[in-house]
């Protein structure tokens, strides 16, 4: 669907895409804590966002294999929570090592802010690095977001 249009206004050199990794870290999520970060997507370019990532240490070089987190994400750009509540981040983030694919992509427009807020629900603190995978969306002169309709 989406990426159906993305590829063919590429090949007609209506648009630019790029690799791109939108990445945050909690250093150090607290034992039972709930923290939010907050990232603003460049002004040049949409986000499109196809796949999620998450790794967890509880100490350098020691991954948390089985984190027992909750995330939500809101985007400022659609004023839009991506889901009801918060959710388990086994089902919706994968691993750094298994990302979990998105079954549709998710727009982020220029300028939005996507808000990530962490839950630590055990007694061990944590580095967690969260990682947002896809592609950015730069539009030529003469087209823009509104050519496709979104």
């Amino acid at each position: 669907m989406i990426l159906d249009e993305l590829r063919a206004a590429s090949i007609a050199k209506k648009i630019v895409l790029d690799l791109y990794h939108l990445g945050v870290e909690w250093n150090t999520l607290g034992a039972s804590a709930t923290t939010t970060q907050n990232v603003v997507i460049d002004a040049d370019s949409d986000f499109l966002a196809v796949k999620v990532m998450l790794a967890s240490y509880s100490a350098a070089g020691t991954i948390v294999s089985n984190p027992d987190y909750t995330l939500t994400i809101s985007d400022s750009g659609s004023g839009r929570l991506l889901q009801n509540q918060p959710i388990h981040i086994n089902t919706i983030c994968g691993t750094a090592q298994l990302p979990y694919v998105l079954p549709e992509p998710k727009l982020f427009k220029a300028s939005s802010t996507v808000s990530l807020t962490l839950t630590n629900r055990t007694t061990t603190a944590a580095r967690v690095n969260l990682t947002l995978g896809g592609v950015k969306i730069y539009y030529m002169p003469g087209f823009s977001r509104s050519s496709f309709g979104w």
